[in-house]
């Protein structure tokens, strides 16, 4: 199993710059503004949580997760009203309204992660909000595993590999308390929102 890394989710980011000509012309912020506008109230598969100094990474592995694992991404910043610079009640306000509107959150762990004002809160009130909560990390290399810091090791952690059974690039969420330690993502998401009834 691998993780994700920012040389890949960059790779990703670049390829859909070469795939669309008109992104090729525009920063990752103006991206992320376009993103913003296309939001709709209907259910997505994850709210993504990220922090705003990771413009570039974050559109790459919304681009992954779209394109290799066919989810329906949020991202945080998709309302033009919303100033995430500033923490108001506001602001918190149309969030959990977004999060109401999301089946999980996958909370991007990168290095500017730990900087970010809305990450913990956002973890924190989807968890209690949901439960269906786990860290994508991005870091330099990919390996075998992730210790999340501080909090972060209390919630599952993601990768893919390809499944034994069918072979196709999988979504796995693991750290799990069942046999194996871990199940695909749908079948994570399927369970948890059973349990919640």
């Amino acid at each position: 199993m691998s993780l994700f890394t920012f040389n890949e989710v960059r790779s990703a980011y670049r390829e859909w710059q070469r795939a669309d000509r008109e992104i090729l012309a525009k920063s990752a912020d103006q991206v992320l503004k376009e993103e913003r506008r296309n939001f709709e109230e209907r259910e997505y598969d994850v709210f993504l949580s990220h922090s705003s100094l990771d413009a570039k990474d974050v559109l790459g592995l919304c681009r992954v997760l779209r394109t290799e694992f066919g989810l329906s991404i949020y991202l945080d910043l998709d309302d033009e009203e919303l100033d995430t610079d500033e923490v108001t009640p506001d602001t918190a306000r149309v969030l959990r309204h977004r999060m109401k509107y999301s089946r999980a959150l996958l909370y991007a762990a990168s290095a500017n992660a730990s900087s970010s004002k809305w990450m913990p809160w956002e973890l924190g009130y989807f968890d209690g909000l949901k439960g269906a909560v786990a860290v994508v990390p991005i870091g330099e290399v990919s390996g075998d595993g992730f210790e999340g810091q501080e909090y972060l090791g209390l919630y599952p952690y993601v990768d893919r590999a390809p499944n034994t059974k069918t072979g196709a690039q999988t979504l796995w969420v693991n750290g799990l308390p069942t046999e194996k330690g871990y199940l695909d993502f749908q079948k994570w998401l399927a369970r948890i929102e059973a349990e919640r009834g």
